[in-house]
């Protein structure tokens, strides 16, 4: 789990991320598990990493990116809503 705050960081900087990158840069195989629970933890934070499909020489992969403009809020319902 300590790929997390790392993947986390990279992505606050600007950057987007796959898989063979994460694999070189941060040593995970399974950077889609890593997204998952780092957007379970943006939930209480207000952030969402979200991602986007990307072919290149006729292979499919998904790109991940930190939306700045999109914030999670809080609701008085105890349910959350993305501004």
């Amino acid at each position: 789990m300590s790929q997390n705050p790392a993947i986390l960081d990279y992505l606050r900087s600007g950057g987007h991320l796959n898989p063979m990158e994460a694999l070189h840069k941060f040593g995970t195989w399974a950077l889609s598990s890593r997204i998952s629970e780092l957007n379970k933890i943006g939930i209480k934070e207000g952030f969402h990493i979200k991602k986007k499909m990307v072919t290149s020489n006729n292979k499919t992969y998904a790109e991940y990116y930190l939306d700045p403009t999109l914030k999670i809020e809080a609701q008085p319902t105890g349910q959350f809503s993305f501004a």
